[in-house]
């Protein structure tokens, strides 16, 4: 006997049928049940043998209802249509019959039939109790064919009732309930294998069950994220499916399998995965498999940033999906195919196929209000039978999956919007994507919270990118409370990790590190390799501005490895990117460019073009810093080229600044303002006040160098409104670093030591040991002028900060400026002893260095042979002192044959370049959805 159910997957999604025994005919099905329909006519002609009344000890009334039900469960067609009342009233009547039975056979037979009923009421926990006494009545019984029947039933309702707590997510309970079931099945197995095997009746609908078991288990663990586990009961179900012999049943369990390897960041071995299910749905002439396996590819292909290939089979799903008018498919393929190409920097193509897709989903949901519910079969559901589909709960179904459709494209829109800096677009996108879920799908099965926490991350993220971090925090934390609130541990590690990027860039450096610790547990423990990543880099990121270059090395290096062996080719060059950010703050500029280049290697090789934007603006600023100013302009034309060519503002933005730098180091000061200034109208146009604080500050170095000193400090002070304005603490103490010197150098001595104190109060705070090192020094120097007694002690301590960060060139800088100080103080024995110490060191530096710091060199160095000169002669000392000049010239000589700097470069003044270029930081930021738009893939 068969009866046909539909089988559930997440979220309520009617994927397609199986036939399963009359036993389990109360609607048993992978994830639950949707619908009963009987595939086996009432006069199939089979006969019932019944046991005589004798034998069984009954009355006539009760023998002739037991024999009725007993053929009625056997040929369930005749009783499909039995109100539940009179079954109700057959239930009294067959209890009434158990009682009276006097045989051990007899009663268990009553026991059988009425948790059948009590099944098909769906009163599963009744139906349990009644099974488990029927079993333990015959343990005694030879009776193998109704013991079995007992476990068969058993083991697959502890499979609907840890359905029922998995989709409420009472996951213990789902758990124990799940794997009560597997134990009646493992006795069933271990029965059919001590009879005739797998030539006995029971011997697949054994397997079946446990199939089913495993895979629902899979889900259960999946749920709770514990990913490992998923894996191990999926492999479980795989190898039943297999024993069956059943490529639908294989290719389910691979789907469920391709889906955990995902989450594990395990794209190499989902891919492989997803081979499997094409070949198998190719096998099967199964259109909707061949689709739901060409997206996964597609996604997969994504994932791993082999793009090219990934556009390949985006282009074959939508190609199947239109010729076997699949609406749903050609709606998923159009959005993953906006997002490919939006990746690549093709935007104009990512909008058209997204805005199709829009516009598909659209005409949908008004035809399915207006047309004849066939429509529902061709768009919807078209593995369902028609009586299925055309209902009323149906079509709601439907239309509910449309605005989920809707929310999830405009997401995908949004993030374009984005790449290409239309950040007020993007954010009306987001909003409408947050809307939809909210308002059109509460209450539906579609419903995600998850998915409503993704669009708060990415809100977030969005005024983040703008510099509005007050706004961006509050939206990772709405995202993180209802993760939390519903236990998604895997979506709370995310938001903490975005939580800790964005404290990060604040320069709230202790709080940044707390959070993304904590996403570091959650991401270890989950298995989530990709976050893992995501999470490392950030830390680096962290210990780097605080000038702990060894660990930051050691981590950065930790998540290279980890991107490398997930086969992540995108991430492998974020990694490149920050390593060469380190060495390039460490002073060793040729590897820093080779990092960078082999970043640029990558995104060229799989085409994306926006992230060659940043590796070339990054190349051009460690150009500048090499003094080798015809190589950085043209690396910076070059990505501007690149920016204006595919629409990127952000891009431009940032090219236009970095163009304005170069020229300003080259002293060339009006075409410096010349790029500053469209730089800073992109930046204001875009809503980007990080950028627009980053070029203020910049204009105000170019005023300086001019010694226009009232608009160097304008300028300054708008760029420390907007770093107080957004709270970017690390922003707000390197400006007033640079206030600080521009008001030492026009003598303002009292402003410019409240501008460093000022400065060295968020640096200490905050653990900015590198920039301490330099605020300190600048106090120093500033205390030393107006004669101060803390100037010696204040140098000392920016001699020892510069010497824990190992900053060699600011060492010998502030060594310099501490003997004149002792010069000062009448102290020329230790002077002398200062001095020497200094330009030791300075004579023990490379010529490899930052082009500022050659100037600064010529400058102090100069400065320290002569201090030296002044202490010898304080001392009698002619003869050293007249030594101490030939040695600084010859010394001089040296510099000047580098033939590195510019001979209208200014040495004359002094200044701290914001260390942080744009780079391509991992902030785990969640994307757009890959997958299908609505329900997930079969």
């Amino acid at each position: 006997m068969k009866v046909r159910i539909y089988v559930l997957a997440w979220g309520g999604v009617i994927l397609s049928w199986l036939e399963v025994p009359t036993q389990v005919s109360m609607g048993f099905g992978a994830t639950g049940l949707a619908a009963a329909e009987i595939s086996q006519p009432a006069d199939s002609g089979e006969e019932v043998e019944a046991l005589s009344e004798a034998e069984m000890g009954l009355s006539d009334q009760g023998a002739s209802l037991h024999f009725a039900l007993t053929w009625a469960s056997q040929h369930p067609a005749a009783t499909a249509t039995i109100p539940q009342t009179e079954a109700s009233q057959h239930l009294e009547t067959l209890q009434t019959y158990r009682r009276e039975a006097s045989q051990y056979i007899a009663q268990a037979t009553a026991l059988l039939t009425t948790g059948e009923i009590d099944a098909a009421l769906d009163s599963y926990d009744r139906a349990i109790q009644l099974w488990q006494q029927g079993l333990e009545l015959l343990q005694s019984q030879a009776a193998p064919d109704l013991q079995r029947e007992f476990l068969l039933g058993l083991s697959l309702a502890f499979g609907v009732v840890g359905e029922q707590h998995r989709q409420v997510q009472r996951y213990d309970q789902a758990l124990a309930t799940t794997e009560q079931g597997l134990r009646y099945g493992q006795r069933l197995l271990a029965l059919t294998d001590a009879a005739d095997g797998s030539e006995d009746a029971f011997y697949p609908e054994a397997l079946n069950a446990l199939q089913l078991l495993y895979s629902n288990l899979g889900f259960i663990y999946a749920g709770q994220h514990l990913y490992p586990e998923a894996l191990a009961a999926q492999q479980q179900a795989l190898a039943m499916a297999a024993q069956l012999d059943d490529p639908a049943l294989m290719f389910r369990s691979l789907t469920a399998i391709y889906a955990t390897h995902v989450a594990l960041s395990d794209y190499r071995q989902a891919l492989t995965i997803n081979e499997r299910r094409l070949a198998i749905a190719t096998t099967l002439e199964d259109p909707d498999g061949q689709l739901s396996a060409l997206i996964g590819l597609g996604r997969t292909y994504h994932d791993l940033g082999r793009y090219p290939e990934a556009l390949a089979h985006h282009q074959r799903a939508l190609f199947l999906a239109r010729e076997h008018s699949r609406l749903r498919d050609e709606i998923s393929s159009l959005n993953n195919l906006g997002l490919t190409h939006s990746v690549l920097g093709r935007y104009d193509e990512a909008l058209t196929a997204l805005n199709t897709a829009l516009s598909l989903t659209r005409e949908l949901r008004q035809r399915l209000q207006t047309a004849d519910t066939l429509e529902l079969d061709r768009a919807c559901f078209p593995l369902l039978s028609q009586e299925f589909s055309r209902t009323d709960v149906s079509r709601q179904f439907c239309l509910e999956g449309t605005w989920l459709s809707e929310s999830k494209i405009l997401n995908t829109m949004a993030s374009v919007y984005e790449a290409q800096g239309r950040y007020s677009e993007a954010l009306e996108r987001y909003q409408q994507s947050l809307a939809i879920a909210k308002e059109h799908l509460q209450g539906s099965p579609l419903y995600s919270k998850q998915d409503e926490a993704t669009f708060l991350n990415n809100i977030g993220g969005l005024h983040g990118n703008r510099g509005d971090y007050d706004q961006a925090r509050e939206y990772y934390q709405q995202a993180f409370a209802l993760q939390t609130a519903i236990a998604d541990r895997q979506g709370m590690a995310v938001s903490l990790n975005n939580i800790g990027a964005l404290y990060e860039t604040q320069g709230r450096y202790p709080e940044a590190l707390n959070q993304l610790n904590r996403a570091l547990e959650l991401a270890e423990a989950l298995g989530l390799q990709t976050l893992k990543g995501s999470v490392l880099s950030n830390l680096g990121s962290i210990y780097r501005q605080q000038g702990e270059f060894e660990r930051a090395a050691a981590l950065y290096q930790a998540s290279l490895e980890l991107d490398r062996s997930l086969g992540r080719r995108d991430d492998v060059a974020v990694s490149f990117n920050n390593l060469g950010l380190l060495k390039f703050e460490q002073g060793q500029y040729g590897q820093a460019i080779d990092y960078v280049q082999q970043a640029l290697a990558i995104h060229r090789a799989i085409g994306q073009r926006p992230h060659q934007i940043i590796d070339l603006n990054n190349l051009g600023s460690y150009y500048r810093a090499q003094g080798r100013y015809a190589d950085s302009l043209g690396r910076l034309q070059q990505a501007l080229g690149i920016a204006q060519e595919i629409g990127n503002r952000s891009g431009q933005a940032y090219a236009l600044l970095q163009l304005g730098k170069t020229h300003r180091q080259l002293g060339q000061y009006e075409p410096a303002l010349a790029f500053s200034q469209p730089a800073l109208s992109l930046f204001q146009a875009m809503g980007d006040r990080t950028g627009e604080a980053a070029t203020l500050a910049d204009q105000g170095l170019i005023y300086a160098q001019q010694n226009r000193h009232e608009l160097a400090l304008q300028s300054f002070e708008a760029a420390l409104a907007i770093y107080r304005t957004t709270g970017d603490v690390a922003g707000e103490s390197i400006t007033l670093q640079q206030v600080g010197f521009l008001h030492e150098k026009a003598g303002d001595y009292p402003a410019a030591e409240t501008a460093f104190q000022q400065t060295l109060a968020i640096q200490q705070q905050i653990g900015a040991r590198g920039f301490e090192g330099i605020s300190l020094q600048g106090l120093g120097t500033v205390y030393a002028a107006q004669g101060h007694p803390r100037a010696l002690e204040t140098l000392q301590r920016a001699i020892a900060r510069h010497r824990d960060v190992g900053n060699r060139p600011r060492e010998a800088d502030a060594l310099n400026n501490q003997g004149a100080a002792l010069i000062r103080a009448g102290k020329f024995s230790q002077a002398e002893a200062v001095l020497r110490q200094s330009l030791d060191l300075f004579e023990s530096l490379r010529t490899d260095l930052l082009d500022d710091q050659l100037i600064a060199i010529l400058d102090s160095q100069a400065s320290a042979y002569a201090n030296l000169e002044r202490a010898l002669i304080a001392q009698d000392k002619p003869t050293e002192a007249l030594a101490i000049t030939e040695r600084g010239r010859a010394r001089a000589f040296v510099l000047q044959l580098a033939g590195r700097l510019s001979k209208s470069a200014k040495p004359n003044w002094r200044f701290i370049p914001r260390l942080r270029p744009r780079q391509l930081l991992k902030s785990g930021r969640l994307p757009a959805t890959t997958t299908q738009p609505w329900w997930p893939t079969p």
